[in-house]
């Protein structure tokens, strides 16, 4: 591509070849000839396979993008299911060696129930600033536990559990709820460390609370 534009560049000062079937025999023929330019030599290049592999590229790339662009359509036809308002809780424990992670923890939180939210959701944490900043949160993590508005963290009635994995170049991640209990949420915060290695948190796009424990 790049030698081909470097012809292209210069089809002005260089000899073109061009045969025409419509005109004269049954060959189509457009050759850009070879030239000099800065002391390098730039062989004869055939520009209608070049035209060609240019004109199949834009076309799948078209191609590709309108196809996400599909995918995303009922996105903006129904967002009923759409969560943006999430919450945290990140538990830091103070040692001797310094400070250290214990725990994240996510909840969506409900007025009346489960029933207050489809069997399944697309969350994407957002936030808008009073300085209408937006900030958003690329959701990684396989759980959200579900509580009514304003109760305590323990008093969990469900959680949200990840379908279409972290790899998906999709905004929404797409989880399904299910009821569970205080047992589930507390099994989540034991095996906190075991399941994720690294840990990436926008503060910015959700409200939440951070503790310290000496």
């Amino acid at each position: 591509m790049v030698a081909f534009d470097n012809h292209i560049k210069h089809i002005k000062t260089v000899l073109i070849t061009i045969k025409n079937s419509f005109m004269i025999g049954k060959h189509d023929e457009f050759i850009i000839n070879k030239f000099h330019n800065n002391g390098k030599l730039y062989e004869d290049e055939v520009a209608i396979d070049k035209i060609k592999e240019i004109n199949d590229y834009v076309l799948n790339t078209v191609e590709t993008i309108l196809s996400e662009v599909l995918k995303q359509v009922p996105n903006c036809i129904d967002n009923s299911q759409r969560v943006h308002n999430t919450k945290f809780k990140m538990q830091v424990d103070k040692t001797d060696s310094g400070k250290g992670l214990s725990y994240i923890a996510f909840f969506i939180e409900v007025e009346n129930g489960l029933s207050d939210l489809s069997k399944e959701i697309k969350v994407l944490p957002l936030l808008i600033k009073p300085n209408d900043e937006i900030y958003s949160f690329d959701f990684k993590y396989e759980k959200i536990f579900i509580r009514k508005k304003d109760s305590d963290e323990n008093e969990i009635i469900g959680c949200a559990t990840l379908q279409n994995g972290v790899e998906t170049n999709e905004f929404y991640r797409t989880f399904e709820v299910k009821a569970c209990d205080g047992s589930d949420y507390l099994k989540y915060i034991i095996d906190f460390k075991e399941n994720y290695k690294s840990i990436s948190i926008n503060v910015y796009a959700m409200e939440g609370q951070m503790i310290f424990v000496s």
